[in-house]
């Protein structure tokens, strides 16, 4: 389902990055279209929180001045991914994951969250989530 799932802060600087299936070199291409169309021309606003590109899309929430990017390779999943995406915000603001002084900390417990919620092969696992 998913190819990979990044964080983007407002400059574009990555915060998360996990791979799901991509190559590295075609998940570094996905963020640097991404950071351009959207952050840099400062589109985010005034377009859909979708981006396609061939048969690749990314779909992306903007909460508290970060992107949740998830990028995937069929349209079909769109609405279940958006949702899924805006679900996972609402649970790392519960406990104010992005929003810690403790950078570190946070980190991990963001790794194990979206290793909780998304599985290795890129699929969200509803179930985890509620």
């Amino acid at each position: 389902m998913l190819t990979s799932f990044f964080i983007l802060n407002n400059d574009g600087t990555t915060i998360f990055n996990k791979l799901f299936s991509d190559s590295l070199k075609k998940n570094a291409t996905f963020r640097t279209i991404f950071t351009t169309d959207r952050i840099i021309a400062n589109s985010h606003f005034m377009v859909p929180p979708i981006l396609t590109i061939g048969t690749t899309t990314m779909i992306y929430i903007y909460r508290d001045g970060l992107f949740y990017v998830a990028v995937i390779n069929k349209n079909e999943e769109a609405i279940f991914i958006w949702d899924n995406l805006i679900k996972l915000y609402e649970i790392l603001n519960d406990l104010k994951i992005l929003k810690s002084l403790r950078l570190k900390e946070s980190m991990l417990k963001l790794i194990h969250i979206i290793n909780f919620v998304i599985d290795d092969q890129g699929v969200f696992q509803t179930q985890n989530i509620n």
